[in-house]
């Protein structure tokens, strides 16, 4: 079950970091809740999102993103609306 996301994105209604999140705030973010890696998900569109796309247990990419990040997620999220409806199943599972 996800207990955590991360959002790198604009547009979102919450969003973890100015400009990047690293691997090492993501796992500090982890320890302090204490939640595994693969109880978190993170959204990202840019070439500094992969750390943190990498930290999760499912990292996701928009479909604006670079090919280089799409290559680094798990799934590709086609647009915001679908992010937003991800994020909605998550909430109610």
């Amino acid at each position: 079950m996800i207990k955590i996301a991360f959002f790198d994105v604009d547009g979102t209604l919450l969003r973890l970091g100015h400009k990047e999140l690293s691997a090492n705030t993501v796992a500090a973010v982890l320890r302090h809740y204490g939640f595994s890696k693969d109880e978190a998900i993170a959204f990202g569109d840019g070439h500094n999102d992969i750390e943190m796309l990498e930290a999760v247990g499912m990292g996701i990419a928009m479909g604006n993103a670079k090919d280089e990040v799409k290559a680094k997620a798990d799934f590709v999220c086609k647009s915001v609306e679908m992010m937003e409806y991800i994020i909605t199943v998550l909430k109610t599972n």
